[in-house]
């Protein structure tokens, strides 16, 4: 019961760690490069990756010793995450195989973490894994429908990733079976009107938004479909072009 708390606790600072971050983002986009280079070195400097990956791998050996396997899986799957976090930080652009691999180890420490109260599945052709979509977009909206969708269900929570291909696009859909949003909410958060008032959930889903028309145009902006009502879910759909520059 006590590790159960403490994991509880850790996911708790890693979401409002991620939330953090992508705040810092948005504020980077938005202002002089030279001045946030400054501060993204003034952070580089305090983050010690070698140090992290050799206390987690040495965590990871331990859970293998005392066959302690859920543990193993957890500690290795949050230090791929962390690698691929700091290896890709600075590429605005990742392969849709990349950003598959980071959704799935996500998945599998929240699988372990909430139980039968949470089902996934992943529906995307390996044909299309040299897509390339935004650095850690997926992610983002999947942690988002766990949050909001699936925390508050007593059991039932549902996850969807599917890709289908549409006139010369790669849509990706994450669908869930939460209560939903209101239509005044989804134009709020895409507008940005969300995420000046510092509401939950609008930050993620601000950010992906502003970096698909940057990269593609306003014909790619971020899609969101929901019924606000319980347990019909929410879709929201990445669009990217099958052919980039």
């Amino acid at each position: 019961y006590t590790i159960v708390r403490q994991f509880n606790k850790m996911t708790v600072r890693i979401n409002h760690l991620v939330e953090t971050l992508e705040k810092k983002n948005i504020e980077i986009q938005e202002a002089a490069i030279s001045q946030k280079h400054a501060e993204i070195k003034a952070l580089e400097a305090q983050i010690n990756p070698h140090f992290l990956f050799n206390v987690l791998n040495t965590i990871g050996r331990l859970a293998f010793f005392e066959n302690a396997k859920m543990t193993e899986d957890v500690v290795y799957a949050f230090a791929d995450m962390m690698r691929y976090i700091l290896r890709k930080s600075r590429d605005p652009l990742s392969p849709l195989r990349e950003e598959l691999t980071h959704v799935q180890n996500y998945l599998k420490i929240q699988k372990i973490r909430l139980g039968s109260r949470l089902q996934y599945s992943i529906n995307i052709s390996e044909a299309y894994y040299s897509v390339k979509l935004p650095f850690l977009s997926l992610t983002t909206l999947v942690e988002n429908s766990i949050k909001y969708a699936v925390e508050n269900k007593a059991s039932g929570g549902m996850v969807e990733v599917n890709g289908i291909e549409k006139d010369g696009d790669l849509c990706i859909d994450i669908i869930d079976n939460g209560d939903g949003m209101s239509q005044s909410k989804i134009v709020s958060v895409l507008r940005g009107d969300a995420y000046k008032d510092n509401e939950k959930g609008s930050v993620g889903l601000y950010n992906i938004n502003s970096r698909l028309i940057h990269y593609f145009g306003n014909e790619y902006a971020l899609s969101i479909e929901s019924e606000n009502k319980p347990s019909l879910g929410t879709k929201v759909t990445i669009k990217v072009p099958l052919v980039q520059e």
